[in-house]
């Protein structure tokens, strides 16, 4: 198991995603998670509140390989609820999980990116 020191930063695009799910029984602990960074572009945010009434949101990121589902829980929704407007042009870490069938990424920090 790593502790936070010793987890490095992967950049990826969603076309890694399947790669990674692909390889989640042998390779990621059980309970353990990659942290990674992807760019891409919002497509969709769909607001939530919490069973303690606290805002929340899930966000679906596009790059040009396809997309991934992000989840902003409460803490960082409320610090980068700023950012996530449809189009925005961003780049989101945090720790992806995965297994066989499913993945999402739990955001911990976003950067809107200038256009090109």
């Amino acid at each position: 198991m790593m502790n936070d020191n010793e987890t490095s930063t992967m950049v990826i695009t969603t076309l890694d995603i399947p790669k990674i799910m692909a390889r989640a029984s042998s390779r990621i602990p059980s309970g353990e998670h990659l942290r990674v960074c992807i760019y891409g572009s919002i497509e969709k945010v769909e607001m939530i509140c919490t069973k303690s009434n606290a805002p929340m949101a899930y966000v679906t990121l596009n790059d040009q390989h396809g997309s991934v589902k992000v989840i902003f829980f409460p803490d960082v929704f409320k610090t980068y609820e700023a950012f996530l407007l449809n189009d925005n042009k961003v780049s989101i870490t945090g720790m992806l999980d995965v297994t066989e069938t499913t993945s999402y990424l739990i955001a911990e920090i976003i950067q809107k990116k200038d256009p090109e």
